[in-house]
């Protein structure tokens, strides 16, 4: 279940962490086309882009852990 979760949110995270990637790369050629003096150098970038996807996946632990140590015929009787 915890797999399942956290692929979910990761399919997300990846997904938008690709599209906003290819969309800063793409707007930092712009830019230095525009302006002479960018500094869009694609490790920053990347390294960026790989610490928002860390903070977007830790969070996302803690929900499918616990409900993981949960035993589900309690919670069906409890109901």
């Amino acid at each position: 279940m915890v797999r399942l979760f956290i692929r979910d949110v990761a399919v997300v995270v990846v997904g938008g962490a690709s599209a906003g990637l290819a969309i800063s790369l793409a707007a930092s050629r712009f830019v230095k086309q525009q302006l002479t003096s960018g500094s869009g150098s694609p490790w920053l970038i990347t390294m960026i882009a790989a610490g928002l996807i860390a903070t977007a996946l830790v969070p996302t632990l803690p929900p499918p852990l616990r409900a993981a140590r949960t035993d589900p015929t309690n919670t069906l009787r409890q109901e």
